[in-house]
């Protein structure tokens, strides 16, 4: 009787290990790092609002799924961006992301879906401060 309670704790102490591992490495941990500093900055981010695909190149693109109203989409686009390269500094050992892309769902008379894609060279560069968010604009307009 012994034996099984022992293999019982030793099967729950495994399995709440290899989900406190889970939570520090790999998407998981990026898209709840993600969740985190969306909250931070006010802006509602559940876990079904991120997924990561493939594009036709086979990059990895991570995609981000935002509401904004038709006055604050501008700060809505660069908090999310922001948000993103914080999130993939923040995970030690996050996927290796090619492009971030959001999806911004404009409400207004008739519901408009924006997309914006950047490289990630680019959204460290912002997160950094090492180019303006004009510069950063620019390069999103460009691409």
């Amino acid at each position: 009787m012994k034996k099984y309670t022992v293999i019982k704790y030793l099967m729950l102490l495994l399995l709440f290990t290899g989900l406190a591992y889970a939570q520090s490495h790999g998407l998981y941990a990026l898209m709840y790092n993600i969740q985190r500093v969306c909250k931070a900055y006010q802006i509602d981010v559940g876990m079904q609002d991120i997924r990561v695909e493939k594009d036709f190149e086979d990059n990895l693109v991570l995609i981000l799924k935002l509401d904004a109203r038709r006055t604050n989409y501008n700060s809505t686009m660069m908090t999310g961006f922001f948000a993103v390269a914080k999130a993939i500094r923040m995970t030690p050992n996050s996927p290796e992301i090619d492009k971030v892309s959001l999806e911004i769902s404009v409400a207004d008379r008739q519901s408009n879906v924006i997309f914006s894609t950047v490289a990630l060279e680019d959204l460290i560069l912002l997160e950094n401060g090492s180019i303006t968010p004009a510069e950063f604009r620019k390069k999103i307009e460009s691409m």
